[in-house]
């Protein structure tokens, strides 16, 4: 399924850019581009798509958050162009593309909604498959996955925890991608650990031991703005301002039965860390927890003084119902040769592949060849010139 569309955007009136009825499940958009929208307000136009005949869209949000920019940058901020696998921001007043599966099982209807109060133009580029598996990095989702959004705005106090994700008993899934934007009169809330409660447990999991952590990245991002597959700072004013992403593809997070991501604005900091306190070692499991306050609160406090801060974050999950006949599974053979017909499609597309050197490839592959489903996913992100090269020599060697 193919949908480029050109309109006149009118404000502020919901234009319906696709709609698919699936034929053969599960369905699955593969890619999302719009090169412009506006151009006047165009980070702040909405993308709706409703799911299996939704009256009320499952997935709203901005061409911004498409991209996972921050609001605070309005796509002009972000030392663009700059693109990883799933997501990426490549022009001026628009440019924005999201590769972020999503599944469907009936149909699909996607709009988008000017926030200008004049009217422009909109250009939009939807692509998918049917038939076709979702997969978290090396896990093939159940066919019953759908993506869901999870937002929060709050004014968060010194040492206060905020939920970002609370997902009830009864629902399994896998996290995706977190977009945290914050805002205060420093960088003091940064000293917060990323905690996450997994099927109805009591303590958490610790996934980082500060902010910037959490983001890959350490000292208060004291190197500025980065964006890479695995997390990124797209916005970072100096003073107390920033927008980061992580992205959890592969670096996965599975629940069985509910889920909660809690946050926090500053630590205390002692023992094995429990809801109360971030931890300062390891402990072994079954370990007490530490309920005191840390020794060195007031240093952290000297370095890092209280500060309120407004978090708004958008937290992106694959769910399905506990209990599904299938359960996520690692990646079959089958998965690996559909991966790799995507691969070899995509440099056909870019023009690394001649038409030709893409049909026997196709052919090859369709046929059952594993070996060469096994070069073509040999290369990674940025690597395509080189794959193509090596494909070109498999061709001819046949």
């Amino acid at each position: 399924m193919l949908r480029r569309n050109g309109h006149l955007l009118p404000a502020p009136t919901e234009i319906t850019t696709f709609e698919h009825t699936c034929g053969t499940p599960p369905c699955v958009i593969t890619q999302m581009h719009c090169p412009t929208a506006g151009p006047s307000g165009w980070d702040s136009a909405t993308l709706k798509l409703y799911i299996d005949g939704e009256t009320t869209p499952s997935i709203s949000l901005s061409l911004l958050e498409l991209a996972n920019l921050g609001n605070f940058a309005h796509g002009t901020e972000d030392e663009g162009p700059w693109g990883i696998s799933l997501l990426g921001h490549t022009a001026n007043n628009g440019g924005v593309y999201s590769t972020v599966r999503i599944p469907f099982a009936k149909s699909i209807k996607s709009t988008i909604t000017s926030a200008s109060p004049k009217a422009g133009t909109f250009w939009f580029i939807i692509r998918g498959v049917e038939a076709y598996p979702i997969a978290v990095g090396d896990v093939t989702l159940p066919p019953a996955a759908r993506l869901k959004l999870h937002r929060l705005n709050a004014t968060t106090e010194n040492l206060e925890l905020v939920t970002l994700v609370d997902i009830p008993a009864g629902t399994a899934g896998a996290v995706l991608n977190l977009k945290f934007d914050a805002a205060g009169a420093s960088y003091g809330y940064l000293e917060a650990c990323m905690r996450y409660y997994a099927d109805g447990a009591a303590e958490p999991q610790f996934l980082s031991s500060g902010a910037e952590d959490y983001f890959l990245s350490a000292y208060y991002f004291n190197e500025g703005q980065f964006k890479t597959p695995n997390s990124g700072l797209t916005y970072y004013d100096k003073h107390g301002t920033l927008s980061a992403y992580k992205t959890h593809d592969r670096d996965p997070l599975f629940f069985n039965d509910g889920l909660r991501m809690v946050f926090r604005n500053m630590e205390d900091t002692v023992g094995c860390g429990n809801t109360s306190h971030c931890p300062n070692q390891f402990c072994a499991p079954g370990a007490a927890a530490v309920d005191q306050p840390t020794p060195n609160t007031a240093n952290v406090q000297e370095q890092a003084p209280e500060v309120t801060a407004q978090y708004t974050t958008l937290v992106w999950v694959y769910e399905w119902p506990s209990g599904s006949e299938e359960e996520p599974a690692a990646a079959t053979e089958s998965d690996s040769e559909v991966e790799a017909l995507a691969i070899v499609a995509r440099l056909g597309a870019s023009g690394l592949l001649s038409a030709d050197d893409e049909d026997t490839l196709v052919d090859a592959l369709l046929g059952g060849d594993t070996s060469l489903a096994a070069l073509v996913r040999a290369y990674g992100e940025g690597e395509e010139g080189r794959a193509a090269r090596q494909l070109q020599r498999w061709v001819a060697s046949q």
